[in-house]
C-alpha cells in the first residue's frame, strides 16, 4: 500500500467546488509547483482569464488562458483540495483544480508503473501524489523494447485505444507484453449509465483481491455520476468491485492466458481529491493489479444435465457453448441442470436428477465448491424436494448447489456476466480466445 501521512490518513477532506464536477475539466496538481490546467466555456464565451476560489475567498490574481489552457502554480495546501476556476469576467465556475500537499509518499517495494495512452487526469493525479510512472509509445507495445528487465510487480495502465480495439484485445496485450495490465475508462462500445442519483460505492461491494478494504468504515464513500457497461465478452471474469451484480472493476481472461488484464468502468477523476478512500481504493486497485500472480486453476470440468445437445444452440446459450463439457462426468464435474426456455422435460429426467443427487450429497463438506448449478426458474424445482427450493421467496437451502433463477434466453448481458462470475468463482475455464458478443448477435441488449 502506498502510504501517504495526509492524503490517506487524514479524515478530512475539503471540496471547494460548485456544482456537478463531472460537469467540468478536472486539473490534477500537486502544491507548489506549476500546473497547465484546462479550462471550460462560460456559457457559449470563450474564457478570457481565469482566477482560483476556495473556502469563499480568491487565492490567485487573474491568469491568462490561451486556447483553453492556463499556466498556473499551484496553491500551498495542507490538505487535498478542489479549487474552482473560476472566469475572470464573470466568476462562473469553468474548471477545477484538484491540489494535493507536497508531503512524502512511500511506495510498496518493488512496484513499477508504466503507462501508455491513458488518459490525462491519470498522468496529473499519479505525478500529484508524487507516484513515479514510466511513459511507453503507442508504437512500442507491440515489442518488448519499452521493458528494460521482466519484474514481478509491473503494471501496464493503459486506456480503452492503447489496450485494443475489445477486452479481447487488453487479454492479448497482457499476454503477448507477459505484464499485468490495467485498463482505465473500459469503454469499448461507449455503453455509459447514468443512474439517477450518484452511484455510491461502498466497502462491502470490494471483493477478490481488495477484499481487504471491507474491513473498513466509510463514513464519506466514494460516489460517480456514471460508470460503463461492463465489456460484453465472454470469457472467464471476477468482480473486483460490484455494484448489484454488475461489475465496476473486474479482471477477465481465460484458461489460455498466464496474464488476465483488469478492467475498471469507473471514472476515477470524479472522486479521487474529494473523497480519502476514492486514492485509497484506486492505490489498491493499482497495487493488487501489479502484484496478481500468473493465472492458474480453473481445471474443473463440467457436464450439463438438461437439455441435451440436439436440445440446445450456441445462439441460445452463448455461454455454455464454449465450456468444455466432459462426458461421462467425473465426481469432481460441475453438473448444470438448464431449466431456461420452453419444451417438455424428458421421460428419464427423475433418474437423472437422482444420479445428481448423489454427487451433490457427496460434496457438502465445509469448503467443497458446488457440484450443482442450476439455472432459471421452473416448477420442477418445487416438486425437487432434494434442493429444498422456494420459488415464491427466491431462496434454495440446498448445500452445494447454485440457482441462478433468471429464466430468460436469449439471456440479458447482466445474466451472461452473472453466469461467466459463476462459473469462474466455481473453477470451471471458459475455453480459448475471449469472445466479443457482437452487436448483431446480441439479441438482449444492455
Amino acid at each position: 500500500m502506498i502510504a501517504h501521512p495526509t492524503i490517506l490518513g487524514s479524515a478530512l477532506l475539503v471540496i471547494a467546488a460548485m456544482g456537478p464536477a463531472a460537469e467540468r475539466p478536472v486539473t490534477f496538481a500537486r502544491a507548489g509547483r506549476p500546473v497547465r490546467a484546462t479550462v471550460g466555456t462560460d456559457g457559449d464565451r470563450a474564457v478570457r482569464s481565469v482566477v482560483l476560489h476556495a473556502f469563499g475567498r480568491t487565492w490567485t490574481a487573474p491568469a491568462a488562458v490561451e486556447r483553453n489552457v492556463v499556466q498556473l502554480s499551484a496553491p500551498s495546501v495542507r490538505v487535498p483540495v478542489v479549487f474552482v476556476i473560476a472566469a475572470g469576467e464573470s466568476g462562473r465556475p469553468v474548471g477545477q483544480l484538484v491540489t494535493y500537499p507536497d508531503l512524502p509518499v512511500k511506495l510498496p517495494e518493488g512496484l513499477r508503473l508504466y503507462a501508455a495512452g491513458v488518459p490525462a487526469w491519470f498522468q496529473q493525479w499519479a505525478a500529484a501524489i508524487d507516484v513515479p510512472v514510466t511513459n511507453v509509445e503507442l508504437g512500442d507495445l507491440k515489442t518488448a523494447r519499452w521493458r528494460r528487465m521482466k519484474t514481478e510487480g509491473d503494471l501496464l495502465v493503459v486506456g480503452t485505444a492503447s489496450a485494443g480495439q475489445s477486452a479481447a484485445g487488453a487479454v492479448d496485450l497482457a499476454d503477448k507484453q507477459d505484464v499485468n495490465v490495467l485498463v482505465l475508462e473500459a469503454t469499448w462500445f461507449g455503453q455509459t449509465r447514468r443512474p439517477d442519483s450518484r452511484l455510491a460505492v461502498r466497502p462491502d461491494q470490494m471483493k477478490g483481491p481488495i477484499a481487504s478494504l471491507r474491513e473498513q468504515q466509510w463514513s464519506m464513500p466514494p460516489s460517480f455520476s456514471r460508470y460503463a457497461a461492463p465489456a460484453d465478452v465472454i470469457a472467464n471474469r471476477w468482480a473486483w468491485v460490484e455494484a448489484g451484480e454488475l461489475p465496476l472493476v473486474e479482471e477477465i481472461g481465460s484458461p489460455k492466458h498466464d496474464r488476465l488484464p483488469t478492467l475498471s468502468y469507473l471514472p476515477w477523476q470524479e472522486a479521487i481529491g474529494r473523497c480519502e478512500v476514492a486514492d485509497t481504493t484506486l492505490i489498491k486497485i493499482l497495487e493488487r493489479s501489479a502484484r496478481k500472480p500468473r493465472s492458474g486453476g480453473l481445471r474443473r470440468s463440467a457436464t450439463i444435465v438438461h437439455p441435451t445437445a440436439a436440445h440446445w444452440s450456441a445462439e441460445e446459450r452463448p455461454v455454455l457453448a464454449r465450456l468444455k463439457l466432459e462426458e461421462p462426468a467425473s465426481a469432481e464435474a460441475l453438473r448444470i441442470l438448464d431449466l431456461r426456455g420452453e419444451g417438455p422435460l424428458p421421460k428419464d429426467m427423475a433418474s437423472r436428477l437422482k444420479r445428481v443427487e448423489g454427487c451433490v450429497e457427496g460434496s457438502a463438506g465445509a469448503g467443497r465448491p458446488a457440484r450443482l448449478l442450476v439455472l432459471g426458474d421452473d416448477a420442477l424445482l418445487d416438486r425437487w424436494r432434494f434442493v429444498k427450493c422456494d420459488r415464491r421467496k427466491g431462496a434454495l437451502r440446498r448445500k452445494g448447489v447454485v440457482w441462478l433463477s433468471d429464466d430468460g434466453l436469449p439471456a440479458s448481458s447482466k445474466m451472461r456476466v452473472r453466469l461467466m462470475q459463476v462459473l469462474s468463482d466455481l473453477d470451471v475455464p471458459i475455453w480459448d480466445k475471449p469472445q466479443e458478443m457482437s452487436h448483431e448477435k446480441r439479441k438482449n441488449k444492455p
